[in-house]
């Protein structure tokens, strides 16, 4: 079954709207949510992202986002058109390798305390903490990035 037909009817988000122009993209979001290794659990609903969405329109372009517990990373269409979208997720999120991804979208497979052990921060930078349960990937976001947009840790 095509999973994106599930979001005919929702009203929360224009994302599914503006995705189903693109074939190539409802072929990877197809692809990525009939992955075998993926949780049970995620389905077209995963693509609801109204929070992203909103955070998209009021970073500026010229910046980078940097997205702390990215998940299957289908966020990143909202970023799309920002400097870079950078997904950091912990390799034991799932075995698979299938991610969303878009042109600008760079993954990186590591701890929030490997990242910033190897890269640092960007002091230009937007980093963005949504459903990460561990509050020391906050306290790190918070001393490396000058902006930034915590939420449900």
């Amino acid at each position: 079954m095509d999973e994106f037909k599930k979001l005919d009817n929702r009203d929360t988000t224009h994302v599914w709207e503006q995705m189903s122009k693109y074939p190539d993209v409802i072929k990877q979001v197809n692809e990525l949510l009939h992955d075998k290794y993926l949780s049970v659990d995620v389905d077209a609903t995963t693509l609801y992202m109204g929070g992203y969405e909103h955070l998209a329109k009021i970073i500026p372009l010229r910046m980078s986002v940097y997205d702390f517990g990215a998940a299957y990373g289908f966020q990143s269409w909202h970023f799309r058109k920002h400097k870079r979208y950078i997904a950091i997720q912990p390799p034991s999120f799932h075995a698979g390798e299938l991610h969303f991804h878009t042109d600008n979208s760079i993954w990186y497979f590591g701890t929030a305390q490997e990242f910033f052990k190897q890269f640092g921060g960007e002091s230009d930078g937007f980093a963005i903490v949504n459903a990460v349960p561990d509050p020391k990937v906050a306290e790190l976001v918070k001393k490396h990035f000058r902006y930034c947009y915590i939420f449900y840790v």
